[in-house]
């Protein structure tokens, strides 16, 4: 399929999408007579207030077909756009959608919102007011999803991949993928509040970073409250989500048990077991992981065939995986000082008197917690000699 048929599936899809949508409203609007936002962006203003960037679909453009995906955006009828960037800045995300109101001629529409990008700067300095006001409006969607851009979000939504001709769907579609090979795990936008606002959790968001005419996927934001406090790389992101939640498929290179070689072992599945304990008020946790994987890549001459040294490398992978998932909770302890494992949610909810009598945010840089990881080869791939 050409890159062009491509794009013309893609923005009938779209189109469809909201003229079904449209009628469920009960609404007599046109398609053409709102204006679609698809993402939304937020920078601190250097004067004081913000910078809010959006991402605003075109019908006609969108329609119109040919032209091409990249250079820009995408074209659409005659090689327009089929999403414009606009910018606003203001004291308030608030008053910026209202100036941004004053440059269209059809009221902004938020119900097909599929991103929210937040700029890091921003994001360290407390993102409290921006979250009030996207839960105080109705029609935003809480399933867009919410993303860091590692050097603002201004720079993330004005850069135009060429793979898709809508961008805010190539940032969705992105994080949809890596949710869905268990690589990462990103929050939307009600998941995101409930968790900053909740005791015992802490939330982590996407952070991505643009290069060139492509924006990629560089690991997590992590959170206290509202403020960002630290982020992971994307090894790191691996072993954080291993220990938290039983994710974070992907490869991990270990040297190999005998010899000078190394091996690429990839998780492709995983679990995780947490065991509270409570001795009067002292509070400790266990958490054990189990891995399973396949050998992708091998150098050296001994054989995996070897029983022996096949339960080595299991034992080499377990203990690799190990350090790194505790190097990781020390950075959450004494680093971030944040539980974004959700460990006092698991303590509150199996201990709830205890947990009345303790402050967990000053105490979680201090509890014990034992991570424990075991790992099993499942496949030694078609060369295992």
């Amino acid at each position: 399929m050409t890159p062009t048929k491509q794009k013309v599936k893609t923005v009938i899809a779209l189109a469809l999408i909201v003229f079904l949508s449209a009628r469920g409203w009960g609404s007599s609007r046109d398609l053409e007579k709102r204006a679609f936002i698809l993402a939304e962006g937020v920078d601190g203003n250097p004067e004081g207030g913000f910078r809010a960037f959006y991402h605003i679909v075109i019908p006609r453009a969108a329609a119109g077909g040919g032209g091409e995906a990249g250079g820009g955006g995408g074209g659409g009828g005659g090689g327009q756009k089929p999403v414009l960037v606009e910018t606003a800045t203001a004291k308030s995300l608030w008053e910026a959608r209202q100036a941004m109101q004053e440059k269209v001629n059809n009221p902004l529409f938020f119900g097909h919102l599929q991103a929210v990008v937040i700029g890091e700067d921003l994001a360290r300095q407390g993102i409290k007011e921006v979250l009030d006001t996207m839960l105080r409006s109705a029609d935003v969607r809480r399933r867009a999803w919410i993303i860091i851009g590692e050097e603002g979000a201004g720079k993330i939504l004005n850069t135009l991949p060429k793979l898709e001709a809508v961008p805010s769907l190539y940032l969705a579609r992105t994080l949809e993928m890596q949710d869905y090979l268990k690589m990462i795990t990103p929050l939307r936008l009600g998941e995101f509040m409930t968790k900053a606002s909740a005791p015992g959790e802490a939330p982590v968001a996407a952070l991505l970073k643009a290069e060139k005419d492509t924006v990629r996927l560089s690991g997590l934001a992590v959170f206290k409250g509202d403020k960002m406090v630290g982020k992971l790389n994307t090894p790191e992101t691996r072993h954080f989500l291993l220990a938290a939640m039983g994710r974070g498929l992907g490869p991990e290179r270990i040297p190999a048990p005998r010899g000078n070689g190394t091996l690429v072992y990839t998780i492709t599945g995983a679990q995780r077991l947490v065991k509270p304990s409570v001795r009067g008020n002292e509070v400790s946790l266990s958490v054990r992981v189990r891995v399973e994987g396949n050998i992708m890549e091998k150098s050296g001459a001994t054989s995996l065939a070897d029983e022996a040294y096949l339960r080595e490398v299991e034992a080499a992978v377990a203990a690799k995986l190990q350090a790194d998932c505790r190097t990781v909770l020390r950075h959450f302890q004494k680093d971030f000082r944040t539980d974004a494992y959700g460990f006092g949610a698991i303590i509150q909810a199996r201990y709830p008197k205890v947990w009345r009598q303790i402050d967990w945010e000053k105490e979680f840089p201090d509890v014990p917690i034992n991570i424990r990881v075991e790992a099993e080869v499942r496949r030694l791939g078609m060369a295992a000699n």
